[in-house]
């Protein structure tokens, strides 16, 4: 896999990663459909968001962290809040899967609204697939809200992508370990927005990986419908390849 950077600069002044030795612990407020939210691509499902907007009498801010199949494929149910079932193998859709090995699902996030260009926005992933990874182990995409485009920054993301196991000084901080898509265990995720190195506002989920299903066991109704293509990190100064 390759990728590449532009501007970093503009992303260097970030304030240092805030991580506590203490696990994530998922939201517990239902999910919503977070209309207007793509996901950096056509067909990924809006359905299922964990959803926070901040208050509306200090700032006009909106987060939103779901988790869905990768392309076609079995669709992921949830528990109606923040836990999220996917099942362990390799996706054999392109870019780099199967060859660079990409999960059968993807975590995805979004951040919107006229004023976040005031505040600081962090997405932690997890790498270890024992349950309750300390947060400080997570890795870290921190990003300025200055530096998106439109007022809107979403992407889709596979644990497979290669960059995100590389720390980038002021942008990315990997976690610890490697990822593996055939490993069952629990990962969980979180987006915050800092200001004024305070967080004011945190939603996170949980994506519980086991071993596919029998055939002849009943799949419960899904929480998401089935993903139809693969969004790509839509932050403003930054352009990634994968090849």
């Amino acid at each position: 896999m390759k990728y590449a950077l532009n501007s970093v600069a503009a992303l260097v002044a970030l304030a240092s990663t805030a991580a506590f030795a203490a696990p994530i612990t998922p939201s517990t407020t239902a999910l919503q459909t977070l209309s207007g939210a793509t996901f950096g691509g056509s067909g990924i499902p809006n359905t299922a968001v964990q959803v926070l907007t901040l208050d509306p009498t200090v700032s006009d801010v909106t987060l939103g962290l779901t988790a869905h199949q990768r392309f076609t494929g079995p669709n992921l149910v949830n528990n109606g809040t923040s836990t999220f079932e996917a099942s362990t193998g390799v996706s054999a859709n392109p870019p780099s899967s199967p060859a660079d090995p990409y999960a059968l699902w993807n975590f995805a996030f979004y951040v919107g609204g006229a004023d976040i260009g005031n505040y600081l926005f962090r997405l932690y992933y997890d790498f270890d697939p024992a349950s309750g990874t300390d947060e400080a182990n997570h890795g870290v995409i921190e990003f300025l809200g200055s530096a998106v485009q439109g007022g809107v920054a979403q992407n889709s993301l596979n644990l497979g992508m290669d960059f995100l196991a590389v720390s980038v000084p002021g942008f990315i901080t990997a976690p610890l370990g490697s990822f593996s898509p055939t490993v069952e265990g629990e990962y969980t995720f979180a987006l915050t927005a800092t200001l004024e190195r305070v967080e004011v506002g945190r939603v996170a989920i949980l994506v519980d990986v086991n071993a596919p299903r029998d055939p002849g066991t009943p799949i419960p109704e899904p929480g998401t419908l089935a993903l139809a293509s693969l969004a790509l990190l839509g932050l403003a100064g930054l352009r990634r390849r994968f090849s």
